[in-house]
Parts: C-alpha cells; sequence; structure tokens
C-alpha cells in the first residue's frame, strides 16, 4: 500500500465523483469505481484506506455493496462512509446494519468531508499498527514459549542423569563401606526428584497447550489422592511451620488423568503452604456435587486482591506479594487451570471467610469413554 492515503470513491455519477475527486486529491490518492460490482473488483486488487460509497446507485445499492466490502475484509479494517440524500432514519438504520461506519449527506460539505476521512484515515492506520503490535507480541511469545520447552528438555534430561548417577554412588559408596553419606544422597536425590517433576510440569503445559496431551482417564477416589498428597508434603508443610489439613468427602471414583489431576491440586496446595504465614493452616477440603467433586485449597495469606484473580491463572503472571498482590504465579497456576479445562471442569479464586485465599477447583465425572493414551 501507497505511504499517501488511498481513498476509493464509488458513485455512478461521474459529476458526483469529479467533486469528491477535486476535494481529496490534494491530500489522498483518490482512485474511482462507477458501479458496486467495479468496486469490488478493484478491491479485490488493491485495497484502500477509505471507501466513500453512494447509496443510490442502479443495479447494486450502495447498501449492498457496504455489506459485502465489510464480510469480505474483516481484517483488516476497512472503513466504508456512505454517500447519501437519504435522510430518513430508516435508511440511516438500514446502512448501519449494513455496516456503515458514517454517513455523508449530498451535497458534501468539503470541510466535513476532509475531516471525516482523516479520522477514519487514523483508525485504519492504528488498527494497522495494533495489529502489527499483536502479530510481534505473538511472535515473541512463541519464541519464548519454545525456547522454555526446549530447555525444559533438556534440564529433565540432566536431571534424570543426575538422578541416575545419584543412586550409582550410593551403591558404591555402599559397596566400598563408606558410612555417613545415605542420609546426604537421599536427599540430594530427592531434591532432583523435586526439580525434574517442575520441569516435567512445564512439558505438560506445552503439551496441553499444543494438544497433544490427551486425557488418560481411570477412575479416581480424590479423598484417597488427597491423603496421598498431604503425606507427601508434609515435610514441606513442616518447613515452612504451616499446618496441613485434609478434610475430603469425595469418596465415589470419578473418572479422571491421575497424573494430571495430583500434579494440578499439587501445585494448588505448594502455592497455599507458600503464601501462608508461620504457624497458619492450609486446608484441603472436598465434596461431592451432582456433576463430580469440588475441591477447595484454603491458606491464610495475604489473599489475593480482586484486580489480580484473573490474572494469577495467566502464564507466566506474577503480582507483587506487599500489599497488593501474591508473588510467584507463573506455571503452576495455570497448569491447574489448563487442566481443569481440560476435563471440562474449572478453577477460581475467592477470598477465604477471615482472611486468605480459596482455590476452588470443580471437575466433573467421565462424560464418554476414556480418550485412549497418547
Amino acid at each position: 500500500m501507497s505511504t499517501q492515503p488511498e481513498v476509493l470513491v464509488v458513485d455512478d455519477d461521474a459529476r458526483g465523483r469529479a467533486v469528491v475527486l477535486g476535494y481529496l486529491r490534494s491530500k489522498y490518492r483518490v482512485h474511482e469505481a462507477e458501479s458496486g460490482p467495479a468496486a469490488l473488483a478493484f478491491l479485490e486488487r488493491q485495497l484502500v484506506d477509505v471507501v466513500l460509497l453512494d447509496v443510490m446507485m442502479p443495479g447494486m445499492s450502495g447498501f449492498d455493496v457496504c455489506r459485502e466490502v465489510k464480510r469480505r475484509y474483516v481484517e483488516p479494517y476497512l472503513p466504508v462512509l456512505l454517500l447519501t440524500a437519504l435522510s430518513d432514519q430508516d435508511d440511516r438504520n438500514t446502512g448501519l446494519a449494513a455496516g456503515a461506519d458514517d454517513f455523508l449527506v449530498k451535497p458534501v460539505d468539503r470541510r466535513e468531508l476532509e475531516l471525516r476521512v482523516a479520522a477514519f484515515v487514523r483508525l485504519r492506520r492504528q488498527d494497522e499498527a495494533i495489529r502489527a503490535q499483536l502479530a510481534e507480541i505473538a511472535r515473541v511469545s512463541a519464541s519464548r514459549d519454545e525456547l522454555v520447552g526446549l530447555l525444559a528438555h533438556d534440564v529433565g534430561n540432566a536431571l534424570n542423569s543426575v538422578q541416575l548417577n545419584l543412586r550409582v554412588l550410593g551403591k558404591r559408596l555402599e559397596a566400598a563401606g563408606v558410612a555417613g553419606v545415605g542420609p546426604a544422597l537421599e536427599r540430594a536425590s530427592a531434591s532432583t526428584k523435586a526439580a525434574s517433576e517442575r520441569v516435567a510440569d512445564v512439558l505438560q503445559v506445552r503439551l496441553l497447550e499444543d494438544g497433544a496431551r490427551q486425557l488418560r482417564r481411570e477412575p479416581i477416589v480424590l479423598r484417597d489422592l488427597v491423603a496421598g498428597l498431604v503425606e507427601r508434603l508434609a515435610a514441606v508443610a513442616e518447613e515452612s511451620h504451616v499446618s496441613l489439613v485434609a478434610e475430603v468427602e469425595c469418596c465415589q471414583p470419578i473418572s479422571v488423568d491421575g497424573r494430571l489431576i495430583t500434579r494440578a491440586i499439587e501445585n494448588l496446595v505448594v502455592n497455599a503452604i507458600h503464601h501462608s504465614p508461620e504457624g497458619g493452616t492450609v486446608r484441603v477440603r472436598g465434596a461431592p456435587t451432582p456433576e463430580g467433586c469440588e475441591l477447595e485449597v484454603i491458606d491464610q495469606g495475604p489473599g489475593v486482591p480482586d484486580a489480580v484473580k484473573e490474572e494469577v491463572f495467566v502464564k507466566f503472571k506474577t503480582a507483587d506479594r506487599s500489599g497488593r498482590g501474591r508473588k510467584g504465579y507463573g506455571l503452576g497456576l495455570y497448569m491447574v487451570r489448563a487442566t481443569a479445562e481440560l476435563h471440562e471442569g474449572s478453577v477460581e479464586v475467592l477470598d477465604a471467610p477471615g482472611g486468605g485465599a480459596s482455590f476452588r477447583l470443580r471437575l466433573p465425572g467421565a462424560r464418554g469413554p476414556a480418550a485412549s493414551p497418547s
């Protein structure tokens, strides 16, 4: 497209086109079309910044042309101004229903024409700039996601290698009769395993986003799953001087992906522990619903302000904990939402009674046959 703004004038009256052309030619590159079909044919070859369209034309009316232009050119934005001698409100409503952006009444006032065209050229340019920025954001985001995925894959392989070598080292030291190193090796192995699981979260997120991760449904009793998680996370809670309590009544099996649900609930519980004060309590409550089960993870931390309640589930989003929000939202809560939605469920954060945050995860039961493993 030319750097000089371009305008297409569509009118079956040559004198009408000449008047508009004379008003605009000093600032714009003006093109002419004598009919609706001719205008549509021109736009197939070359887009412009603004279309000035006469309403009363034989064969194909300006309303019909406007409707077709708006149908064909949704992106990028192409403004259409109707030139009409009609003043009836029904005619104006017909034009608006056809997608017209504005009206100019014939005979056209030169100054008004110049101002209206200039305004819509600015809107057209702004639309182009916004689309270019969104495309760049999408490109950068895709590049970042790709880099994160590659790093997670490589780091995961390295951590697996560390775990393997720790086991080999432990066996050799034991065979050599070296004492006192067992606990240290066990702690190192546990830390490496925890880091490996975090890396696995990143890879799971990529698979979920790409649609490559299908549900591997199996009957799961959430009360038993949560009990196992609480036992496993007891040391994490103890280290933070936080009590961890489970009050789950979901005793009937529901068909879910056990691995994904386990990671999602663990992310919620660990998040609650990290944001609870010393001496606080994290409660995991669960109750059956007509659709399946609802789990609630409640902490006694600073809570989540209303302004960021939705943002905490956004990928790589973090919030300042000091007075306005909480810190540490990156992939964990994003994965929780992705997992919930994959199960046709939901997750939200609410204010907990007495202070703190309540994360509610709703999971329906099985719907249709289980997906085959990928």
